[in-house]
């Protein structure tokens, strides 16, 4: 058999499906990971640089980075602490709701925030999860998933629950009317299972030569 030569495009798609990009972005997801529950957060600049050393510090804190970041800004004001922290509260008033101003060491702090409902995205984030979990319980305790390899040219009127000995009455058939697989060009690698399907109930064929291929099934 000759060894078909495949495109560049090919080449990049069958990189990014491969296994091996996917062990190597799950072990750099895991080392980040490891980086980030290591290392305190929230901690002041002077904590870092006494726990890291200045070298670690720079690495992970620098202000190139701060600057890139898209909630950061710098702006530079003539004048005194007072009348930046005056102009500064102009702004803040236009954008947020409240602000607060602290004195600490000589320094102006400035604090104000939006979006303080966002904080209770977490919980329903958390409480989807819950819901999702509470859903594949009822669906596994009052529901049933059920199987049946149905021939082409043949049908069924049952199916197989799994760990079941009895079989499931449908109560209309199944008939497989063709099977097919495609490949992607120049490599074994499946790219549509297709089924034609029919559904007869009570002698009349209801639905006729139905494809039914991945993420389009078929519901009767």
């Amino acid at each position: 058999m000759n060894k078909i030569e495949k495109s560049f495009i090919q080449r990049i798609w069958d990189f990014a499906c491969s296994l091996k990009l996917t062990i190597f972005v799950l072990i750099m997801l895991a080392a980040t990971s490891i980086i980030g529950t290591i290392i305190q957060q929230g901690q002041s600049p002077e904590k870092y640089l006494q726990l890291y050393g200045e070298t670690t510090f720079r690495l992970f804190e620098t202000d190139g980075f701060f600057k890139s970041l898209s909630n950061v800004a710098q702006y530079s004001f003539e004048g005194s602490k007072e009348q930046a922290a005056s102009r500064i509260e102009a702004v803040f008033a236009e954008k947020f709701k409240n602000t607060e101003t602290t004195q600490r060491d000589g320094d102006l702090i400035l604090f104000s925030e939006k979006g303080v409902w966002s904080r209770f995205g977490v919980y329903v984030t958390h409480a989807s999860i819950l819901i999702i979990f509470l859903g594949a319980i009822i669906g596994a305790q009052f529901g049933y998933k059920a199987w049946i390899n149905i021939v082409e040219g043949t049908s069924s009127p049952v199916v197989w629950p799994r760990g079941a000995s009895e079989p499931i009455h449908l109560g209309f058939e199944v008939r497989c009317e063709d099977f097919s697989v495609t490949y992607y060009e120049g490599s074994s690698r499946p790219k549509e299972f297709k089924s034609i399907l029919s559904v007869i109930e009570d002698g009349n064929v209801v639905i006729k030569d139905r494809p039914v291929i991945v993420n389009d099934p078929l519901t009767y």
